[in-house]
């Protein structure tokens, strides 16, 4: 079956980072992807924490982008994963922690430093699942989570500057010397300017597998 990629328009930065990576590689003019866009206010004021409520309107989206004949959905929301992950759903999704730990076991990595939303970096989600697979995580100083978190939210509102910026990616020059960094946030990955191998961004890590499962 010809895959036929679906992309979940959630909020705006972290979609139009999706959409910028994929047409880097990908002709938007031939339409190989479609585009559903959501009512993210809707979703983000629930997130992030999973309920039925939550359950029930991501489920409406998801069904309204299958119905744009797609096959293969790619979401740009990291923690939304949670609640994906207890709906049962009939189509390929390109899961960012079952890619990550993927990439993490070709280099050999057990302990990473994960970089995330307050949520991210204090709940069990993706501790419980690394853990699964041999990895575990690490978290950044109390201080340092707060500034990330404070940053993130800055991204999402478009009022983040470039001294801010700078910081961060000075928190993650930091543990990338002796750790390998995990990015669990698509606003953290595009506040991100530093790239090698000890990083591990779970958005383009999704994104490269929706660019490799395209080509197919």
């Amino acid at each position: 079956m010809q895959t036929k990629l679906g992309l979940l328009g959630l909020g705006e930065i972290s979609t139009l980072f999706y959409i910028n990576e994929l047409e880097k590689v990908i002709d938007s003019n031939n339409k190989s992807y479609k585009v559903y866009q959501t009512n993210f206010d809707e979703i983000n004021n629930i997130l992030p924490h999973p309920s039925e409520k939550l359950k029930e309107i991501v489920s409406k989206n998801i069904n309204s982008l299958l119905n744009l004949d797609v096959n293969t959905l790619l979401i740009p929301n990291i923690t939304l994963h949670q609640t994906m992950d207890s709906l049962k759903l009939d189509v390929n999704v390109i899961h960012p922690l079952k890619e990550t730990v993927v990439s993490l076991k070709k280099e050999n990595c057990t302990e990473v430093v994960l970089l995330g939303s307050i949520y991210t970096m204090q709940s069990d989600y993706i501790k419980l699942y690394f853990s699964e697979h041999g990895i575990s995580i690490k978290t950044p100083l109390e201080n340092e989570q707060s500034f990330i978190d404070n940053l993130r939210k800055k991204v999402f509102l478009q009022t983040a500057n470039a001294a801010l910026i700078a910081d961060y990616n000075l928190i993650i020059k930091k543990y990338a010397q002796k750790n390998a960094v995990v990015i669990a946030c698509t606003e953290l990955s595009v506040a991100s300017q530093i790239s090698n191998g000890r990083i591990f961004d779970m958005a383009r890590i999704q994104i490269k597998e929706a660019l490799r499962i395209n080509q197919q």
